[in-house]
């Protein structure tokens, strides 16, 4: 389950070109920049926010998330965001308790520690039916918590930071001071 994030700048760029005298070389390569660093910007801060709320590894999160980056000619930046649930063993040890298993600090309720015997996998797992078999491997859910923290960061505050960007690299660009 992967979503895609597009931050587009073109109504920021025309209300700060027009009161600068710029070359419209300069100004793509502004915008490129800025629109790199406002998706890096985007990509730390919402790694952050999801890794503290769904009390995660930081590093297991900013793993997820991924950047295609602008160019010149095409002024879009896509922040690529893996949102599919993440394995008990990826979310920290795994240990058996009376009503279930905990990965972390996170319980599963009627769930046990096992090793698959082929492969010698180790997970979570709970039974489908009161048989044996079949059994599933338990995942945590981040999907709707993820993608909301995203969607809001992108929607309030990206504005903002690609015109803090944008200034300061046209100001890089031109020589110019705003």
């Amino acid at each position: 389950m992967s979503t895609v994030y597009t931050l587009d700048a073109t109504l920021s760029i025309k209300n700060i070109v027009e009161k600068l005298n710029a070359l419209p070389e300069q100004i793509s390569v502004a915008a490129m920049r800025s629109l790199n660093k406002t998706a890096a910007w985007v990509k730390s801060t919402s790694a952050k926010q999801i890794a503290k709320e769904k009390l995660l590894k930081l590093k297991f999160v900013r793993n997820r998330l991924k950047i295609k980056k602008a160019g010149k000619e095409f002024l879009q930046a896509k922040v690529l965001a893996n949102l599919k649930g993440v394995r008990a063993k990826d979310i920290g040890p795994m240990k058996q308790t009376i009503i279930g298993a905990i990965a972390g600090q996170h319980m599963f309720a009627g769930a046990f520690v096992a090793t698959m015997p082929k492969n010698k996998h180790t997970g979570i797992f709970k039974r489908k039916t009161k048989n044996r078999l079949p059994i599933e491997e338990q995942y945590l859910s981040i999907y709707k918590e993820a993608s909301a923290l995203i969607e809001k960061l992108v929607d309030e505050k990206t504005a903002s930071r690609f015109e803090h960007y944008f200034r300061h690299e046209i100001k890089f660009a031109t020589g110019n001071f705003l």
